[in-house]
């Protein structure tokens, strides 16, 4: 995922960094499998956010290890200060409830 934030509307103030499971009935198979799947269950699976003009790193988790008992995960958020971005860890709060458990809290 790239964020240019020369194309956010000025009106957004914040864009929240979330990964989650895809879960049956959101999954394209609809598979029934996939509904007891959680980061734990995924070999190799990290997220990473990094500044593209600095090659710094802001975060990497190891979801597989560090998120084992979740299927949705928080890493952080950057928010509007006048006409930049500051961005904020979350330390990776983990939740389940797959991308459903985001919608309900920011809706």
């Amino acid at each position: 995922m790239y964020l240019t934030f020369d194309k956010v509307r000025s009106d957004i103030q914040q864009v929240v960094i979330t990964v989650s499971v895809t879960k049956y009935p959101n999954d394209k198979h609809r598979d029934r499998r996939t509904l007891g799947l959680n980061f734990g269950m995924v070999s190799e699976c990290y997220i990473r956010c990094w500044n593209a003009e600095t090659s710094e790193v802001l975060f990497r988790y190891d979801l597989a290890k560090e998120y084992d008992q979740f299927d949705a995960v928080e890493f952080g958020r950057f928010y509007r200060v006048g006409d930049s971005w500051e961005f904020v860890a979350s330390t990776g709060k983990g939740y389940n409830g797959s991308l459903q458990a985001f919608v309900e809290m920011y809706t």
